[in-house]
């Protein structure tokens, strides 16, 4: 391909299956007829020789969808022994915000806990606890407890302080149960970024750039404490200190709401020997509004790279480009497919007179094993009347919840018609937007049984956590999205990575005309960016399970359900799953041991002493080897 600026030439010399029209001589269309034709029969043959992979992409017995019969998670709530307390004081907002922060993040793993408020009453009897978390950040209210907590440790007690106190200029009196070099005083900063040592996270090992939502750190150096998690420039972030016959560990790395959720939870897999909690194992790649309308006209950055138009750029470079990164890093691509590209929201549909474009990039979709998902029949959210949209949302406001449930029914029906009779259970929703009357037309569909909208909250965004809900539905949230990945994408990433152990990103096709999202960089840069991402999830997570849409919710589904009950001792581990049906996966901490062999499951290092177990039973043991 040759870019504009090294040619006079007319652009139309470059094969486009989807723009005809150029042709300014008959010999010239003829030529394209016969070489569209010739790609579509090629492209017919891969989809009925791929229609197997196709249908069974990330669909193995553990995957595949449930009926919504067979989901309970009902008696899901947490671990049946409630042995940690969290520690609190409601008087103190920032003590609240990081108790919710654990509250979250102990729902995901299952742990069971009693709470403590402290500005109303003295800690409980800490001796019915294996482990207590607190979640204080002012230091005068922390200092009255430390004595307690201190004795208790001494004792055998594993102690995570959630975050890193404020006003903490004294805390050296307390230098030997936290493993700090005692100073008369101690200063705060704002740290610039996190690097953790191959044995606490997945993804260790390399350093990330902190998200602008990090607050201040305590600067201390470490004595007899191990430094898990830590700046470039020494800071230490996350560390563990034995003391007497317990532990403390400290994360003193103040990053609060979901971004924060697996450092959280990383952090408390380090008190005790062991820890074991349910995660999801999947990574799924979706390409939002693909297929469409075959697209028209330019843009300023492809002409300039290319030379070439929006149509034949998709058809000769993306496409390509995406479909190499999808094979190199064994990718099935979930395709959000869109009708048309009308305003209306008024009921009344007109099929478009061409489905050329759905059918060459759906087809394309199809042979390499990917899976379409519904994105709208146009482009418009499903929203009432009671929705506001943000500033730059040039959106419309249906008319009714009625004309809502037809574009849905007359989107189906054309990707029925369109795709080999093909019935998407996935919905994507248009800009990540999504009313609760929406909401509710789309649990009356029937057809319809996941939502794949967006993981962080922010403007009128649809924000989701992984989960079943009430109604049947599947929620299963995109996690990170675009080419170019800002610090709180890449932070984000490692987040859920340890939390679910799940990669799930979006892109669109159009990211390459939009500056905001990176297209004055050019698509070069564009695509090297998105398969530095990739190569980042296959290094850090080697085997993890590439899904499409379905699948994922198939993943979900089963997560949702399992909630394991642990007893332990020097020899081996026992782990009962309630809840399980067949196949569930679970993140096993081993601290102080390592596994010798398995029963019920298969166990994958995945850091030093982090493991992904593969539980094919509901119950699985554990034989440890001798010290």
């Amino acid at each position: 391909m040759r870019p504009s600026h090294q040619t006079t030439e007319d652009s139309s010399w470059k094969l486009d299956p989807l723009d005809y029209r150029h042709s300014a001589h008959p010999i010239h269309w003829y030529r394209t007829v016969l070489l569209t034709f010739g790609i579509l029969c090629a492209i017919a043959f891969l989809v009925y020789a791929q229609i197997g992979r196709s249908n069974s992409t990330g669909s193995s017995l553990s995957n595949q969808m449930l009926d919504s019969k067979e989901v309970d998670t009902s008696h899901v709530k947490v671990a049946s022994t409630t042995d940690c307390l969290v520690v609190y004081d409601s008087n103190d907002m920032n003590s609240l915000t990081i108790e919710q922060l654990y509250q979250s993040v102990f729902a995901e793993m299952r742990v069971g806990f009693d709470e403590a408020d402290v500005s109303s009453s003295s800690l409980p009897d800490l001796t019915r606890y294996r482990k207590v978390v607190v979640t204080i950040s002012n230091y005068q209210q922390l200092r009255t407890l430390l004595p307690t907590l201190r004795g208790w440790v001494s004792q055998g007690g594993q102690l995570l302080l959630g975050c890193s106190p404020w006003g903490a200029r004294g805390i050296g009196e307390y230098a030997d149960l936290l493993g700090i070099v005692p100073q008369s005083d101690y200063q705060s900063l704002s740290p610039e970024d996190f690097t953790c040592t191959g044995g606490f996270m997945v993804g260790g090992g390399q350093s990330y750039q902190l998200p602008r939502t990090s607050l201040n750190s305590l600067v201390v150096s470490l004595s007899t404490g191990r430094a898990w998690a830590s700046t470039t420039k020494g800071l230490p972030l996350v560390w563990t200190n034995d003391f007497g016959t317990g532990r403390v560990c400290v994360n003193n790395l103040n990053l609060w709401g979901k971004i924060g959720r697996g450092v959280c939870a990383q952090a408390y897999t380090l008190l005790g020997t062991s820890c074991v909690y349910p995660v999801i194992d999947g990574s799924i790649y979706y390409i939002d509004d693909c297929p469409a309308p075959a697209p028209t006209g330019t843009s300023p950055y492809l002409s300039r790279d290319y030379g070439m138009t929006t149509s034949q750029f998709y058809s000769n470079v993306w496409w390509p480009d995406i479909n190499r990164l999808a094979e190199e890093h064994d990718i099935s691509y979930t395709g959000a497919l869109i009708e048309t590209y009308d305003s209306r929201t008024d009921g009344s549909f007109d099929r478009p007179t061409s489905a050329y474009g759905h059918q060459y990039y759906g087809s394309l979709l199809f042979a390499h094993g990917g899976e379409l998902a519904l994105h709208g029949y146009n482009h418009q959210p499903l929203v009432d009347r009671d929705t506001f949209y943000t500033q730059g949302q040039d959106y419309g406001i249906w008319s009714s919840p009625k004309a809502m449930s037809d574009s849905l029914k007359e989107l189906q029906t054309f990707a029925h018609d369109q795709f080999d009779k093909s019935d998407p259970v996935v919905y994507v929703p248009p800009s990540n937007i999504l009313s609760r009357d929406g909401r509710e037309v789309i649990a009356e569909n029937g057809a319809i049984r996941a939502i794949a909208s967006v993981y962080l909250p922010g403007g009128n965004a649809y924000d989701q956590e992984f989960t079943v809900s009430a109604d049947g539905i599947v929620e299963i949230p995109r996690v990170t999205s675009g080419e170019i990945a800002s610090a709180d994408e890449e932070f984000l990433a490692l987040s859920e990575l340890n939390l679910h152990y799940v990669n799930s990103h979006f892109i669109h096709p159009d990211d390459v005309t939009d500056e905001a999202r990176g297209a004055d960089k050019g698509w070069a840069a564009m695509r090297n960016g998105l398969e530095a991402h990739m190569t980042w999830v296959d290094q850090n997570a080697p085997g993890i399970r590439h899904l499409t849409g379905s699948g994922m919710a198939g993943a979900v589904q089963r997560y949702a359900m399992v909630t394991p009950q642990v007893s332990e001792d020097d020899s081996a581990m026992s782990i009962h799953l309630d809840g399980y049906l067949d196949g569930t996966y679970l993140f096993v901490r081993l601290s102080d041991s390592k596994p010798a062999s398995v029963t019920g499951g298969t166990l994958r290092q995945v850091t030093d002493s982090l493991y992904l177990l593969d539980a094919r039973t509901a119950d699985v043991t554990i034989q440890k080897e001798a010290p």
